[in-house]
C-alpha cells in the first residue's frame, strides 16, 4: 500500500464526501503545489483566514457555537479568505522526504543538534526542529504523538487539535519546520477523556501525507488524505474535505487504545477490551469510506446490526489482553499480514486482503517457551509473566517446508517470586511457525527494573531497526538500549561458553529527570544507515521536545561479545560532561541496577580526573581561542566529577578523595598562573620568565611541544597537557633565575624582573591551592574544620606526599625569599642609577617577600605533619629535625624583613604563627635601626620624627604584648634580655609584671641563680629560693659551686622554716641537703688525697700524669679500660669538676693507697666505706644496678690485699696476726661500717658470690652509665671485670679468703663494741660537766632575746658545735650541726640520720658523724649569748678553715 519509493509521489486531492468520484485530474508538473492551486481558485473558493500557528483550541461548546465553525476569525490582508501566507508557504513543504537510507555520515555525528550525552556506544541529541508550542506547554497539559520516520514528519495530538511539522535531525528551526495546526472536528473538553489517537501515513491514491485521527472514547474517525489541505482551511472546510465516520460495534466503556498501520489503506485498531479491528478508508470498490471489521475466531466479523450484536454477546474468542499488534507486507500481492500478541504469550497471524475477507492463518502459544527461557536466566514467577510488545527481526519471514513462520523479538515482564514487588524485563528471540514456537535466545534486561505492576503513562515499546544488532525499549521515562546481535561462531566464543565467562551483552539505560514532567509520549525507530552500521530512534518527550538516540556500530575488530555493559567510567563521564548542559532532560544519577563497586568507581574517577588534567578526554577541546575558557571548562568538569560522586553517595576512600581534591587544586592554580601570565602579555612585557622556565624544565616533567605540527606556544601547550605536574613550577621558578644568571643572560634589571615573575608564579600557585583546599574541603568529604589556612591538621596516614609541600618546592620558595631579599638590599642604595632597577620594581619585589615567607611556613608545617604521621621512624625523626629547621629559618626570614623596610609585615607574620621570639627580635631590630638612623645625624626633621614615632610605637607594642600574649611573649622577651646580658632591665622588671618574671624564672632551671635573687628580693619566698639553688646545683659541673649553692640552699630552707613556722619540716629538708652534700665532701677528701701527690705540677696535664703514676699504677695495672676510667676521673678531680656517684665510686675503689701522706691515712682506710655510703645515697637506683655496684665494691675491697700471704701465719704471734688482719682493707671497711651501724641489717655479701657479677657485657647494661655504651667498649669493660674476678678466685683458692671472712667480720664487730663502751664512759663524764654548767646562775634581766644560728655548728672538722642558752639546753653535733637553746626547755630535736656510736673523746668527732640539734618549739628562738666553754676538738685547724669557707658563702 505504502511504497518506500517516494520519488513517484504526485500531487494531492481534496477529499470528497463518501460516494463521490475519487478520481482527480493530474497536475501539470511534478512541482505543482497546493499554494499555486489555491491562488488559482481563490476567487471561487472561500476559506477562513485562520493562522495554523496561532490557532487556539476551543474550550467550551458554547464558544464553538458562537463562532459558528468552531474557530477564531482573523483578518488577513492580501491573502484570500480561508488561507494565510504562512499556511500557503507550509503547504509547499508537505512533501515527505526521501529515505535516509544510503546517506553517508560520520559515526557519532550529532547533525547540528545539541548533544545531550554520548559515549563509545551511543549519542543522544536534541532535535532542534520542535514547535515552540510544544516546548511552552505546561507539564499539566496532556498530549501524545507519533513520528513518521519514513516521511520525516511528527505529529502531536491534544484534545482539540493536531500539530504536524517536518523535523530535521541535523537542521536548525526555520519556517519550513514550522508546525501546521489542524483543528479536530470532534473535540472534548473533559480532561479525563483519553487523548485522540493519530497516525501519519501515505495515501495511496493521492501520494500525499495523510492523517488518520480516531477519538478513542466515541469511535469517531477522521481521515485527511492531504495534511496540507487540512491545515490550510477552516474547520468547516475540513469537515467537507476529511473523510469522517464512526467505528460501529463499540461496547459501553470500551475505548480504542492504539492504531497500527496495516498497509493497503488499512489500519489495525486495538481495543481496551482485547478486541482487534481492521479499519479501512476505502470500501471494496475502492471508494473512500470508513469500513471496520473485527478480527475474531477463525475469521472476521463484519460490523452491522446483527454482526454488532453478535460481537457484543460472543466474548469467548476475543476477551483477552492484547499486548501488541504489528503488520508487515505479504508475499502475496494486495495482501498484508498482521501478528497479534496477547499478554499471555499467544500469537495470532492474520491475512488481510484489499478487497477480500480476512482470515486467521494460524495461532501459536509461546508461553511455555518464554517461561523456559526466563527460568534459565533466573528465578521466575510463572503467573506473573506477561508479553508487553514485540518486533520483527529484519527478514522476519521464516518459511520452511511450505510452512509460514516469523522471527520475533519479544519484550516480557515478570517477577522472581510471589512475594516480589520488583518487575524484571527480558527480551526473547522467538520463532513462530504454523502453530509451533521455538525459542532461540533470551536477553535479561539487567540495567532496568520497576515495581510490579508498573504504573506507566506510556506502555513499554520495543523497536528493532533493520540492522538488528541493537534494540530500543522505551518506557515512560527511560529508554534501554540492548545489544541483541548473535555471537560469532569461533573457538574463542566456544571456550568462553564452556567456561561460562561470556560477558553480558551491551546494555545502556537512558533516564529522564524525575519530578519535572518529562515522559515519553511518542517514539519510533529510524530507517537504519546500513553503510555506517548505525541505528537510531526518535522520541517525543513531554515537557521537552524531540530527542534522537543514535546507536554507534562496533569499532573495527570489535565483536558483539566484546561490547559489554556500560562501564562506571562511561556513566560518570556522561554525568559530568553533559549533566551541566542547559535544559538537559536526562538524569545521570544512575540506577541501582547498574551499581558499580567502590573499586570500579574509584578507578573510573581517577582515570577521568587524569584525562581532564592532561586534556586527553574526548569530551574536551584541546584548543580554544581563550585559554582561560579551556581551563575553566576543565575546572568545571572536575567540580562536576566530585559533585556527581557525592550526590550518588560514592563511598570513596580517603586517598581517592584527596587525589581528586589535589587535581582540582592544581587546575585552580593553573588558572591563576595563566591569569598572571596573561596580565604580563596584556602589558606587552618583553621579559617573560614563564617560557624560559618551561624550556628549561626537564622532559620528564612535561609533554614536549612539536613546533613542526604548529605547537609553538609552549605556555598554552603546558597548561593544556601538563597541569598534573604543575607543582614543579615552584622550584623551577627559582632554578631558572639561577641558570640564567650562570649563563650570563641577565643584568640587574632583568634579574629583578625574572625574580619578581618567579615570586608571582610561586604565590599564584600556592596561595590559590591553599585557598581552594580550604573552600572546597567539605565538597570532597574532608572536614573543613581540620584545615587551617589551607594546611591539613588531621591524620595523614595512608596519604602520599602533598604536592604543595614537596621538599624541592619548599627549598625553591626558601631560595626565592633569600634571593629577592638580597636583590632589594643590594639595590637599595643604587636606586636612581641608569643600570639599576626602578623603585617600583624593587617595591614590588619586596612586597612579595612576606607572602612567600607565609607560604614557606605553611608548606613547611604541612610537610612536618605528613612526615610525623609516617610509621617509619626515620621519617618521624626527619619530621622533628625539619620542624626545628623551619622554625629556625622562619625566625631569620621574619626578622630580616626589617632590612627591607617591612617591619609591620614581619610583626603580622610573627603574630600569625605565634612566634614570640621572632616578634621580640623584630621589635628589637626595628628599635635598633631607628636608633641608628637617629644617631647618624643625616636625617631631616621629618625623617627624624618618623624614627622617633617608630621608637614610641615599638614601646607601646612591647607593653601591649604583655597583656595580649601574656606568658609566651614575656618568656621570649626575658630570654632576649638575658641573651644581651641586660640583667638590670630583667630584674627591674620595667616592661612586664613581677608575676610573669617569677613564673619565667621558676620554669627555667638554667636561670636558677637569677630566680634565687628574684625570690629573695621580690617574692620573699625562701622556700622557692632554696629550690632554685638546689636546681642550679644539679646543673653545675664545678665542685665548689655545687657546694656553695647547696649550702646557701640549706640556709634558705632554715629561714623558710622560721618564716613559715614549720621548723621540723625545714630541718628534714635541710637534712636532705646534707645527704646531697655527702658526695661533695667525699670528693673534697679525695681532692686532698690527690693534692698531696701532685704538688709541684706545672699544669693540669702534668698533674694528671703525677697522680696516675702514684695512684694508678698498681690496682689498674693490666686493666686498660679501668685505667682509662680512672685517668678520666682523676682529670676531673684535679680540675675541680664534680663527679657523679658512679664515677666517684669507681675512683675510690680503683686508686692505690698513698702511704707517703700520713694525713690521708684515715681517708685511705675508709675509702671503700665511703663508696658504699655513696651507693646508698645514689638516687634512681634499680635493684639490679645497686646489687651489681655493691658486689663490685666488695670485690675490689677484697683483692686489695694478698690473702695468700696473710694466710701464712706460721711463725707469727697472735699480736702479729691480728695486726696483719687489722691492716687489711676488708677489716677497715667493716669496722667503719659497724661504727656507723651500716651493717646491722645489711651484712656484706659472701666472697664467693662476688666472682661472677659484671663479667659479661649484658650484665653491665644494668649500670646507669653503661645503658647506652657501645657493645665493643662494654665488652672491653667486662674483660677487666673478668680479670678482677680471676684475682678474687685466686685469693679464695690460695688465701682461704672465705675462711678468714667470718673471723674478720666478728673481729671488726667486737672492736666497734669495745669502742662504744669506751665512749659510753666518756659520755658519763660529759653529763657531769653539763650538770656543772646548769648550776651557773644568770640574772634574767641580762638575757638578750634574739633569733639566730650558731655559725660554728657547720663545722666540717673534728669537733662539736655547741649552742648553750637559757635553760641550759645543749645541742651537740659531730660534723655539720646547728645547736639552738631555748629558755626553760630542755627538749632536744634530732633530724636526719644520726649515728649512735661515737668513738672520740669529748669535743672530738668525725666530720661525717651524727648531727644533732637542740631546738625549741617556739616560733622565735631565744638564743642566750652566754659564754660556753668547750674542749678544743682534734683537727681544730681544719675546722676553722671550714668555718671560714661557710662564712664566705653566707656573706656572698
Amino acid at each position: 500500500m505504502f511504497s518506500t519509493d517516494t520519488t513517484s509521489i504526485r500531487g494531492s486531492f481534496a477529499t470528497s464526501r463518501t460516494g463521490h468520484n475519487p478520481r482527480r485530474r493530474q497536475r501539470e508538473t511534478s512541482n505543482d503545489s497546493l499554494a499555486v492551486r489555491h491562488q488559482g481558485q481563490s476567487k471561487r473558493r472561500k476559506r477562513s483566514a485562520l493562522e495554523p500557528e496561532t490557532f487556539e483550541p476551543l474550550t467550551t461548546t458554547a464558544e464553538s457555537k458562537a463562532n459558528g465553525n468552531g474557530g477564531i476569525h482573523h483578518q488577513s490582508h492580501g491573502v484570500p479568505r480561508g488561507q494565510s501566507e504562512a499556511s500557503t508557504e507550509r503547504a509547499l513543504s508537505f512533501r515527505h522526504r526521501s529515505s535516509r537510507r544510503g546517506e553517508s555520515r560520520r559515526p557519532g555525528d550529532a547533525e547540528g543538534g545539541v548533544v545531550l550525552t554520548k559515549d563509545d556506544n551511543y549519542v543522544v541529541t536534541e532535535v532542534p526542529t520542535i514547535p515552540d508550542k510544544l516546548r511552552e506547554m505546561k507539564s499539566s497539559e496532556r498530549w501524545n504523538g507519533d513520528i513518521s520516520t519514513k516521511y520525516g514528519y511528527a505529529l502531536a495530538m491534544t484534545q482539540n487539535q493536531a500539530l504536524v511539522w517536518r523535523y530535521d535531525v541535523g537542521g536548525k528551526p526555520s519556517d519550513a519546520n514550522r508546525p501546521s495546526v489542524i483543528k479536530l472536528p470532534y473535540q472534548s473538553n473533559n480532561i479525563r477523556h483519553p487523548l485522540p489517537l493519530g497516525i501519519l501515513v501515505q495515501d495511496t491514491s493521492a501520494s500525499e501525507l495523510a492523517l488518520l485521527v480516531v477519538i478513542p472514547i466515541t469511535g469517531r474517525v477522521v481521515y485527511w488524505e492531504s495534511v496540507s489541505n487540512a491545515a490550510s482551511v477552516d474547520l468547516v472546510s475540513q469537515k467537507r474535505q476529511g473523510l469522517q465516520g464512526t467505528i460501529a460495534g463499540l461496547m459501553s466503556g470500551e475505548i480504542i487504545t492504539k492504531i497500527t498501520e496495516a498497509e493497503l489503506d488499512g489500519f489495525i485498531l486495538t481495543m481496551s477490551s482485547g478486541r482487534v479491528a481492521h479499519l479501512a478508508v476505502r470500501d471494496n470498490g475502492g471508494k473512500p469510506a470508513i469500513v471496520t471489521q473485527y478480527l475474531r475466531g477463525n475469521g472476521i466479523q463484519t460490523v452491522g446490526f446483527l454482526g454488532g450484536l453478535k460481537s457484543v454477546f460472543s466474548t469467548a474468542n476475543w476477551k483477552r489482553d492484547i499486548a501488541a499488534v504489528k503488520a508487515l507486507p505479504s508475499n502475496v500481492r494486495s495482501q498484508s499480514e498482521v501478528v497479534v500478541a496477547t499478554t499471555k504469550g499467544v500469537f495470532q497471524v492474520w491475512d488481510l486482503t484489499t478487497r477480500g475477507p480476512k482470515s486467521l492463518a494460524f495461532e501459536s502459544n509461546a508461553r511455555d517457551d518464554l517461561l523456559m527461557e526466563c527460568r534459565a536466566s533466573g528465578p521466575t514467577n510463572e503467573e506473573s509473566l506477561e508479553v508487553l510488545d514485540f518486533s520483527f527481526y529484519p527478514g522476519a519471514r521464516h518459511d520452511k517446508n511450505g510452512g509460514r513462520g516469523y522471527r520475533l523479538l519479544i519484550l516480557c515482564v515478570s517477577t522472581t517470586d510471589d512475594r516480589s514487588s520488583k518487575a524484571t524485563y527480558t527480551l526473547h528471540d522467538l520463532i513462530i511457525r504454523n502453530g509451533s514456537t521455538r525459542a532461540k535466545a533470551v536477553y535479561p534486561m539487567k540495567g532496568y527494573s520497576t515495581l510490579y505492576p508498573a504504573e506507566e503513562k506510556q506502555k513499554p515499546s520495543l523497536f528493532l531497526p533493520d540492522i538488528a544488532d541493537t534494540a530500543f525499549v522505551t518506557f515512560d521515562t527511560s529508554v534501554v538500549l540492548m545489544n541483541v546481535a548473535e555471537y560469532e561462531e569461533s573457538p574463542t566464543t566456544q571456550l568462553r561458553v564452556e567456561a561460562a565467562v561470556i560477558p553480558d551483552p551491551f546494555q545502556a539505560t537512558i533516564d529522564f529527570r524525575k519530578g519535572v514532567g518529562f515522559h515519553i509520549v511518542g517514539c519510533n525507530s529510524e530507517l537504519p544507515n546500513k553503510s555506517s552500521g548505525e541505528s537510531s530512534c526518535l522520541l517525543l518527550v513531554h515537557g521537552y521536545g524531540m530527542i534522537r538516540i543514535l546507536c554507534l556500530p562496533a569499532k573495527d575488530g570489535q565483536s558483539a561479545s566484546e561490547r559489554t555493559a556500560v562501564t562506571a567510567k562511561a556513566n560518570i563521564e556522561q554525568a559530568i560532561f553533559f549533566g551541566s548542559v542547559p535544559r538537559n532532560p536526562l538524569d545521570f544519577s544512575g540506577r541501582p541496577e547498574t551499581f558499580h563497586d567502590r573499586k570500579a568507581i574509584e578507578k573510573a574517577a581517577i582515570e577521568i580526573n587524569d584525562s581532564i588534567l592532561d586534556s586527553s578526554s574526548s569530551y574536551l577541546p584541546q584548543t580554544t581561542p581563550s585559554m582561560e575558557h579551556q581551563l575553566e571548562m576543565r575546572a568545571a568538569a572536575l567540580a562536576d566529577l566530585i559533585k556527581y560522586l557525592t550526590r550518588n553517595e560514592a563511598r570513596l576512600s580517603k586517598l581517592t578523595r584527596w587525589k581528586l581534591l589535589w587535581s582540582a587544586e592544581k587546575m585552580a592554580s593553573a588558572r591563576a598562573v595563566w591569569a598572571s601570565y596573561n596580565e604580563l602579555l596584556s602589558h606587552q612585557e618583553n621579559i617573560l620568565a614563564m617560557p624560559q622556565l618551561l624550556n628549561m624544565l626537564s622532559e620528564k616533567l612535561k609533554h614536549e611541544n612539536q613546533p613542526d605540527k604548529g605547537e609553538t606556544d609552549i605556555v598554552r601547550h603546558y597548561l593544556i597537557h601538563d597541569v598534573g605536574n604543575i607543582e614543579w613550577i615552584i622550584p623551577w621558578a627559582q632554578n631558572v633565575i639561577e641558570l640564567l644568571y650562570k649563563q650570563g643572560r641577565t643584568n640587574a634589571v632583568n634579574m629583578v624582573t625574572y625574580t619578581s615573575q618567579g615570586c608571582s608564579l610561586q604565590i599564584a600557585l600556592l596561595e590559590t591551592a591553599y585557598a581552594f583546599r580550604e573552600d572546597s574541603a567539605n565538597l570532597y568529604g574532608i572536614d573543613k574544620r581540620k584545615i587551617e589556612d589551607g594546611v591539613y591538621k588531621d591524620d595523614y596516614e595512608s596519604l602520599p606526599e602533598f604536592w604543595t609541600s614537596i621538599l624541592r618546592g619548599i627549598q625553591g620558595v626558601k631560595l626565592q625569599i633569600e634571593v629577592s631579599r638580597e636583590l632589594v638590599c643590594a639595590h637599595d642604595t643604587t636606586v636612581g642609577d641608569e643600570d639599576s632597577p626602578s623603585v617600583a620594581a624593587l617595591l614590588k619585589l619586596g612586597a612579595y617577600n612576606p607572602r612567600l615567607i607565609d607560604l614557606f611556613c605553611r608548606t613547611g608545617e604541612e610537610r612536618c605533619l605528613w612526615l610525623g604521621s609516617q610509621t617509619n621512624s626515620q621519617d618521624q625523626a626527619e619530621a622533628r629535625m625539619f620542624r626545628k629547621f623551619c622554625h629556625s629559618v622562619r625566625l631569620t626570614m621574619i626578622t630580616k624583613l626589617v632590612e627591607i623596610h617591612q617591619p609591620h609585615e614581619a610583626i603580622k607574620l610573627a603574630e600569625k604563627y605565634g612566634d614570640m621570639r621572632a616578634l621580640v627580635e623584630t621589635l628589637f631590630k626595628s628599635t635598633l635601626a631607628a636608633l641608628k638612623e637617629i644617631n647618624s645625624g643625616n636625617l631631616s626633621d621629618d625623617d627624624e620624627d618618623d624614627q622617633q614615632h617608630t621608637l614610641e610605637s615599638n614601646k607601646e607594642l612591647e607593653t601591649s604584648f604583655f597583656h595580649k600574649y601574656d606568658a609566651p611573649w614575656a618568656e621570649a622577651f626575658y630570654e632576649k634580655l638575658i641573651s644581651i646580658e641586660d640583667y638590670a632591665g630583667l630584674m627591674n622588671n620595667l616592661r612586664g609584671t613581677r608575676q610573669l618574671l617569677t613564673q619565667f624564672l621558676r620554669s627555667r632551671p638554667q636561670y636558677a641563680k637569677l630566680s634565687w635573687m628574684n625570690e629573695i628580693t621580690e617574692e620573699r619566698n625562701y622556700s622557692k629560693a632554696a629550690a632554685a639553688l638546689k636546681s642550679a646545683e644539679s646543673l653545675e659541673d664545678g665542685l665548689w659551686a655545687k657546694k656553695i649553692e647547696l649550702s646557701i640552699s640549706k640556709l634558705a630552707i632554715l629561714a623558710a622554716g622560721e618564716q613559715d613556722g614549720d621548723l621540723e619540716l625545714s630541718f628534714k629538708e635541710a637534712k636532705e641537703i646534707d645527704r646531697t652534700l655527702v658526695p661533695i665532701k667525699i670528693q673534697e677528701q679525695l681532692s686532698n688525697y690527690v693534692r698531696y701527690v701532685i704538688e709541684g705540677a706545672i699544669d693540669d696535664g702534668a698533674a694528671v700524669q703525677l697522680a696516675m703514676s702514684s695512684l694508678g699504677h698498681g690496682f689498674v695495672n693490666g686493666k686498660p679500660t679501668f685505667h682509662g676510667i680512672l685517668k678520666q676521673n682523676i682529670t676531673k678531680v684535679i680540675s675541680h669538676q664534680a663527679l657523679n656517684s658512679e664515677e666517684l665510686i669507681d675512683t675510690l675503689t680503683l686508686i692505690d693507697e698513698n702511704t707517703q701522706n700520713p694525713d690521708s691515712e684515715d681517708f685511705a682506710n675508709t675509702r671503700f666505706f665511703h663508696a658504699i655510703r655513696l651507693l646508698e645515697a645514689c638516687p634512681d637506683q634499680t635493684p639490679e644496678s645497686y646489687a651489681l655496684q655493691e658486689n663490685i665494691i666488695w670485690r675490689r675491697c677484697l683483692i686489695q690485699d694478698d690473702w695468700e700471704k696473710l694466710n701464712r701465719t706460721e711463725k707469727k704471734t697472735d699480736e702479729e696476726a691480728i695486726a696483719a688482719m687489722d691492716a687489711t682493707a676488708l677489716f677497715k671497711t667493716l669496722k667503719a661500717g659497724f661504727r656507723h651501724d651500716f651493717f646491722i641489717d645489711n651484712l656484706p655479701p659472701n666472697p664467693t658470690s662476688l666472682v661472677e657479677p659484671g663479667t659479661t657485657a649484658l650484665s653491665l647494661r644494668a649500670l646507669p652509665s653503661q645503658r647506652k655504651t657501645a657493645t665493643p667498649l662494654l665488652k672491653s669493660l667486662a674483660q677487666d671485670h673478668t680479670t678482677e674476678s680471676s684475682q678474687l678466685q685466686h685469693q679464695l683458692e690460695k688465701g682461704r679468703l672465705e675462711k678468714w671472712w667470718a673471723g674478720i667480720l666478728d673481729a671488726a664487730r667486737q672492736e666497734v663494741r669495745d669502742e662504744a663502751d669506751e665512749n659510753m664512759r666518756t659520755e658519763v663524764n660529759r653529763e657531769d660537766e653539763k650538770r656543772a654548767l646548769q648550776r651557773v646562775i644568770i640574772d634574767k634581766d641580762q638575757v638578750k632575746w634574739r633569733s639566730g644560728y650558731n655559725l660554728n655548728a657547720n663545722a666540717n672538722g673534728n669537733g662539736n658545735g655547741n649552742g648553750n642558752g637559757t635553760g641550759n639546753t645543749n645541742g651537740n653535733g659531730n660534723g655539720n650541726g646547728v645547736g639552738v637553746g631555748v629558755n626553760g626547755h630542755e627538749d632536744e630535736y634530732e633530724y636526719g640520720s644520726s649515728y649512735a656510736h661515737t668513738y672520740d673523746e669529748y669535743g672530738a668527732g668525725e666530720e661525717e658523724e651524727a648531727e644533732e640539734e637542740g631546738v625549741g618549739p617556739e616560733e622565735d628562738l631565744l638564743i642566750e649569748e652566754a659564754a660556753a666553754e668547750g674542749q678544743a676538738a682534734a683537727g681544730e685547724q681544719e675546722r676553722e678553715r671550714e668555718i671560714d669557707t661557710e662564712g664566705d658563702v653566707i656573706m656572698a
